[in-house]
């Protein structure tokens, strides 16, 4: 199937977030000796955080995952901030203001 159509679930989502016009700031690659699917699986459960990663717990809680985008070839979702206005930074502050155009729902997750 052709990229654009393949991937419409995924660019209607993030369309309104305008990424073609943001930048990178900070990027940091990983070299992981371990199978590809231990790495994601570690990334879509998050029962062991209260108690391995009692900070990132105190701004998201484990249990509020959502996979709400399931069309085509996508599982994916979002996390709940514990407190509006709160970031999922070590400091809980974003460096940043929010994206005008981010609905107000969206301005409480984590995507």
């Amino acid at each position: 199937m052709p990229f654009a159509q393949t991937f419409a679930p995924l660019a209607q989502r993030i369309a309104p977030w305008a990424i073609e016009t943001l930048r990178v700031a900070h990027a940091i690659d990983y070299d992981l000796a371990c199978n590809w699917k231990l790495v994601f699986q570690n990334y879509c459960e998050c029962y062991r955080c209260p108690l391995v990663h009692p900070q990132l717990d105190g701004l998201s809680p484990s249990e509020s995952g959502r996979n709400d985008l399931v069309d085509g070839p996508f599982l994916g979702g979002y996390s709940d901030l514990r407190r509006a206005g709160t970031s999922l930074t070590t400091s809980g502050v974003s460096a940043h203001a929010q994206l005008p155009c981010v609905r107000a729902a969206d301005r409480e997750r984590v995507y």
